[in-house]
């Protein structure tokens, strides 16, 4: 909403910034490490939400 104005970003493109921009592969690949920790979750329990919709 902001573009990046006032230091605001999202995880991704923090990490791609960190990564190639800034070529911080350290931080990059720890910040992408994090997003993936956050969306694996969220997802499997849409996925059984999902199962369990069809099921019934």
């Amino acid at each position: 909403m902001t573009g990046g104005r006032f230091d605001t970003d999202v995880v991704a493109t923090l990490f791609f910034k960190q990564a190639f921009v800034n070529q911080d592969f350290g931080v990059g690949s720890a910040l992408a490490f994090i997003l993936l920790l956050a969306v694996v979750p969220l997802m499997a329990v849409s996925i059984r939400c999902f199962q369990a919709e069809e099921a019934a």
